[in-house]
């Protein structure tokens, strides 16, 4: 009888630890693994304190600050473990901010890009054609990547199909072969 109640008990415990296991795997599941912000604000020096008080544990930061004004910038932060490389391709234009990365796959990379298009403001002088003749040129530096996800702040309302910078951008979108897929 006490050879029973052991086992049970042992049983029990095995369960209980197999739940918890299961509950763990489903938490991870369900944390983040990569974020991409825009409008960081960082500067390119003196905010290493503010940066490394908002990186979590287990997490990197990679950013590109802006450089010529105040404002703007783009940042990454993504899980140690994932196997990423910043690209040379990251800088800036006048009409927008990009950060390119690489992530190791098994079998090869993703090219993950954020864009961040600036506010077409006329006390900066940028403009909307500005922008459509300077990212048309930085995806065809892209144009070698075969997996590819740009993600990012277009400073655009794609759900508004019939404003016409909405159907520029998808046209140009479209012309290198590229789809939106979240609006």
């Amino acid at each position: 009888m006490l050879q029973l109640i052991q086992e049970v008990e042992v049983e029990e415990q095995q369960e209980e630890q197999e739940e918890q296991e299961q509950d763990q795997k489903e938490e991870e599941q369900q944390q983040q693994y990569m974020v991409f912000c825009t409008e960081t604000w960082f500067k390119p020096n003196g905010d290493e304190a503010k940066i490394a008080a908002m990186v979590p544990i287990g997490y990197t930061f990679i950013s590109a600050p802006r450089t010529t004004r105040e404002g703007g910038g783009i940042a990454l932060f993504y899980r140690t473990a994932i196997k990423i490389v910043k690209e040379d391709k990251t800088r800036h234009t006048d009409s927008f901010e990009q950060l390119t990365v690489k992530i190791k796959t098994s079998k090869s990379y993703l090219t993950c890009v954020c864009v961040y298009r600036l506010h077409s403001k006329k006390k900066h002088g940028i403009i909307w054609d500005q922008f459509f003749n300077d990212f048309p040129m930085f995806l065809e530096s892209l144009n070698k990547e075969k997996e590819l996800l740009i993600t990012g702040d277009f400073n655009l309302h794609f759900e508004t199909d019939n404003a016409p910078y909405v159907q520029r951008l998808k046209t140009v979108l479209e012309e290198h072969d590229l789809h939106q897929l979240v609006y």
